[in-house]
């Protein structure tokens, strides 16, 4: 959906949500965004980190999300850096299945309930 100023201007699918299975896409469909937003947030971030809001070595956690939520993190999240996250040097589940991704397999939870049970649950690898 696209809205301006809160009212839906477009709400409409376009292209597939299955290729393998020749399945149209709908407006009920799951998409994730984040691939196409990575290079806006990349952007911002390295904007930030030009002016001294961030170094690439800030620790996510506590650093970045500690002021602002009391998520409880699983054993190596305290090692994660702002540079991590732009590389995607991270492991957390497998990129090529969304078996154990959590975006589709814990989709009842809300926004901030879905990330602390990543926070909580998952086994991060950092490199």
């Amino acid at each position: 959906m696209l809205s301006k100023n809160g009212v839906p201007v477009v709400d409409e699918a376009f292209g597939f949500a299955n290729l393998t299975q020749n399945r149209l896409a709908s407006t009920s469909n799951y998409h994730r965004i984040a691939s196409i937003s990575k290079v806006f947030t990349k952007q911002a971030i390295l904007q930030m980190i030009k002016v001294g809001k961030l170094e690439l070595d800030t620790k996510v956690f506590p650093d970045v999300f500690g002021p602002l939520y009391n998520y409880q993190v699983c054993p190596g999240s305290e090692l994660i850096t702002i540079e991590h996250l732009l590389n995607h040097t991270v492991g957390v589940w497998p990129t090529t299945t969304r078996t154990g991704d959590p975006m589709f397999n814990k989709k009842e939870l809300p926004h901030k309930q879905l990330i602390q049970a990543v926070l909580k649950e998952t086994k991060i690898n950092v490199d």
